[in-house]
């Protein structure tokens, strides 16, 4: 039952112009929605929340999206 709401979740992130990613992995466990991943800004982490809240408001969202710290960033 939660595969329409996973796959509606991940449109909405891809196609949010704050977000625009499509490496974020949305799984529900145990009727919660973990949205995991890594992004480059807080602001970008805030918007993925904005963006689930918006989706799913009756669903209980965990963000375990991780901020890359300068250091983190791959080389090029």
């Amino acid at each position: 039952a939660y595969q329409y709401l996973v796959a509606q979740l991940q449109e909405a992130l891809a196609c949010d112009e704050r977000v625009g990613m499509q490496d974020l992995q949305v799984r529900v466990i145990q009727g919660r929605i973990h949205l995991m991943g890594e992004v480059a800004t807080e602001e970008r982490r805030s918007a993925i929340d904005a963006v689930a809240q918006r989706i799913a408001p009756d669903t209980p969202i965990r963000n375990e999206v991780r901020v890359l710290s300068l250091g983190d960033a791959p080389k090029p």
